[in-house]
């Protein structure tokens, strides 16, 4: 092989000239694949690097709004990792199975909620203008802006510290079935004992706040209670939070019996008035009480 800067004859499985040192055609092929495969990886990791952050989008559906944050970051281990939060559903750090990127398009499939979005980024990387797919083709526009920091819902009725009360966490025990339920007990400050209100939340598993699209009425009402000289109960339903046993297997009947233990132990509580204990419902927490 003659190397075409010296003209000197080489074996044909030289790399480098033997008398100029000249990268020889195969060489020169081998490190041209190379930058190549450099180049492809550097751009590769520049597409990742640009998604890694915080990306916001609203969908107006049915008259209401819902809003999608998704985070992404990169896992020295397993590269790209993504995780979407849904607010008004309560629904957090969904992962997202699969992430790909080709140029300025990006995929994302989400199986967990059988939901995917295909997009193209923006030139500046500042947006990516795409469609939010449902599992029954339904594809509805979502335009991803990208922000600073992680999103928040505002919800001015939340408790805020300093609380004049304390809230102790509690388990209580079905004995028909040997259930667990566990909630907490919230006590205003001072000398009791103080009434008591046991919260019964509505028909599916509700945690103890009640917890819906964000919302926490029972919190809110256990520290409206407590900052007025009352105590409040509540506790997660069978099935749902913390609480044992399986939610769709109780009856309005079971549900009440757990009511039942529930006044019970009041009962055992010092700082408790037993002469005055109320029951509140709400939806089907009604005929439960």
């Amino acid at each position: 092989m003659e190397c075409a800067y010296c003209h000197v004859e080489n074996k044909e499985d030289s790399r480098f000239c033997s008398n100029c040192a000249t990268p020889l055609p195969m060489m020169k092929k081998l490190i041209i694949l190379g930058l190549t495969v450099l180049c492809l990886f550097l751009a590769a990791a520049a597409q990742e690097g640009s998604l890694v952050g915080y990306w916001r989008g609203i969908i107006q559906a049915g008259g209401r709004k819902f809003t999608f944050v998704f985070t992404f970051s990169i896992d020295a281990q397993k590269g790209i990792q993504g995780f979407l939060d849904l607010p008004e559903q309560s629904e957090q750090n969904i992962p997202i199975d699969e992430i790909k990127i080709t140029e300025n398009r990006v995929y994302f499939d989400i199986k967990k909620i059988q939901r995917k979005f295909e997009g193209e980024i923006s030139a500046d990387k500042k947006k990516i203008a795409g469609l939010y797919i449902r599992s029954n083709g339904t594809r509805l526009p979502l335009t991803l802006e990208k922000t600073d920091s992680a999103f928040s819902m505002k919800r001015p009725q939340m408790p805020q510290p300093p609380y004049p009360y304390k809230e102790d966490p509690v388990v209580i025990v079905n004995t028909d079935d040997q259930t667990k339920l566990a909630g907490a007990l919230t006590i205003p400050d001072g000398a009791g004992p103080f009434p008591a209100v046991i919260l019964i939340s509505g028909s599916g598993a509700q945690d103890r706040d009640e917890t819906i699209s964000g919302h926490k009425p029972f919190l809110v009402l256990a520290d409206y209670l407590a900052r007025r000289g009352a105590a409040a109960l509540r506790c997660d339903d069978r099935g749902a939070g913390e609480s044992g046993g399986e939610h769709l297997a109780a009856t309005t009947a079971v549900r009440a019996a757990d009511v039942n233990r529930m006044f019970d132990y009041l009962l055992t509580r010092k700082e408790i008035d037993r002469k005055r204990i109320f029951l509140l419902g709400h939806s089907e927490g009604s005929p439960i009480a």
